[in-house]
C-alpha cells in the first residue's frame, strides 16, 4: 500500500502514524485525537490538509471560486467570509491571497481555542482576518453569529465531525441567509 502513496508523503505519514497506534486506539489506551495529533502537535494533519495532492487541488478550486465571487460582487462590494472549523488553517492559507483585502472580512472559527491561538500567530499579518469560537453542534445565533451575517460560508473537512449533520448544515445556512 505504501507504493500507492509514495508520492503523497503527507498522507503516507499520517497513515503510518495511525497504523502504529491502531491497536491502542481500538483498545482505548490511546484516544483517536492523540493518534491524529500526537503530543498535541497538528503537524501531521496540517501537512495532509495543506500539502496532499487532493487537498492542494481542492484548495486551488476553492480559491478560484472565491476569487470569482469577489469579482462578481463588484469592485466596491464588501465580501464577508465565514470559515467554519478552520482548524489547521490550510484552507485559510490557500484562499486568503485571492481575496481583496480592502473589502474582505474573513472570520476564522473553530471549536478549539488551541486552533484559534495558532491561527492568530500564523495569520497575524492579515488585517481583515478575525477569529472566533464556533461549535457547529450548537446554535450559531447563541454563539454571537446573527442571521445573514456572511456572504460565503466555508466548511472544509469539518462537517463530518458534527453530531447532527442536518442541524450543523442548517446552522451554517442561518448565518448565510436571513
Amino acid at each position: 500500500a505504501e507504493e500507492v502513496l509514495e508520492a503523497n508523503d503527507p498522507v503516507l505519514g499520517l497513515m503510518r502514524r495511525c497504523g502504529q497506534v491502531l491497536e491502542d486506539v481500538v483498545a482505548r489506551r490511546v484516544s483517536p485525537l492523540e493518534a491524529l495529533f500526537p503530543g498535541g502537535s497538528v503537524d501531521l494533519v496540517a501537512a495532509v490538509y495543506s500539502r496532499s495532492d487532493a487537498m492542494r487541488y481542492v484548495n486551488v478550486l476553492l480559491a478560484g471560486a472565491l476569487e470569482a465571487v469577489a469579482a462578481a460582487r463588484g469592485p466596491r462590494a464588501q465580501l464577508r467570509v465565514l470559515e467554519v472549523g478552520a482548524g489547521t488553517g490550510a484552507t485559510t492559507a490557500a484562499v486568503l491571497p485571492c481575496l481583496p483585502p480592502e473589502r474582505t472580512t474573513y472570520c476564522f472559527t473553530d471549536v478549539s481555542p488551541h486552533f484559534l491561538d495558532r491561527a492568530r500567530a500564523q495569520f497575524a499579518a492579515v488585517p481583515f482576518l478575525r477569529h472566533a469560537l464556533l461549535d457547529i453542534d450548537r446554535d450559531a445565533g447563541e454563539q454571537g453569529f446573527a442571521p445573514g451575517t456572511f456572504d460565503v460560508v466555508l466548511a472544509a473537512n469539518v462537517v463530518h465531525a458534527a453530531r447532527d449533520l442536518r442541524g450543523a448544515l442548517n446552522g451554517m445556512r442561518q448565518v448565510w441567509f436571513e
